[in-house]
């Protein structure tokens, strides 16, 4: 069954704001089993950048370019992305845990099979990014633009999208147990209609699911 509600969803309680790091970074390059740990690096280019087994703990990257990056088996874990560009990038074997994207660039950002765990994506620029295959748990995207991104045959149960862009966007085969949608653009929203059960929606949106469903409202 669908589920109606008309309240916006409240932001989970495991994102807290980020505290700076006291620790500065100057010059450092991303390389094969690099770890950064406490570290605030700002406006730093990392694009093109390709590395093996990368780790980052506890630390803050502001306006940084790490467009077309390709980072294989890569942690990422009570990490700040503000203002960065990952547009075009391929992390492969990525996990994320409690971090915070906010006004990136995500923009075709391939992360496929990756595990995604109290993660929060504000106000990000995801049109074609790829997340097929991966496992999300307890993470947010608000007012993110997801046109045409693809989350075929991902475990979404329980993600929040508030008022972000989904049209277009790929849901075949995952899982969307308690996703909630509500105020959120989910024209041409491709999904199959048993997936939809359990799925928080406003009623704006009913009346587009019901088409999908073959319901006539009257």
């Amino acid at each position: 069954r669908v589920l109606f509600r008309s309240k916006n969803p409240q932001p989970q309680k495991h994102m807290k704001e980020f505290r700076k790091s006291p620790t500065t970074l100057g010059e450092y390059e991303l390389a094969d089993e690099s770890e950064v740990s406490g570290a605030m690096i700002e406006e730093k280019d990392f694009s093109g950048r390709s590395a093996k087994h990368v780790e980052l703990h506890q630390s803050k990257f502001k306006r940084c370019n790490l467009l077309e990056s390709h980072f294989q088996n890569i942690l990422c874990e009570q990490v700040q992305l503000d203002n960065c560009n990952l547009a075009n990038s391929k992390w492969d074997e990525l996990a994320m845990k409690k971090v915070q994207l906010t006004s990136c660039k995500l923009t075709g950002f391939h992360a496929s099979i990756a595990h995604f765990a109290s993660t929060l994506f504000v106000n990000c620029s995801a049109e074609y990014a790829h997340f097929r295959f991966s496992k999300f748990k307890k993470c947010e995207f608000r007012e993110c633009r997801l046109l045409e991104a693809d989350f075929q045959e991902a475990d979404l149960r329980g993600t929040v999208f508030f008022n972000c862009d989904l049209r277009n966007a790929q849901f075949s085969g995952a899982l969307l147990e308690g996703v909630d949608l509500r105020g959120s653009k989910i024209d041409g929203l491709l999904v199959r209609p048993e997936s939809l059960r359990g799925v928080i929606v406003d009623f704006g949106q009913a009346a587009y699911l019901a088409g999908l469903l073959g319901l006539q409202i009257s």
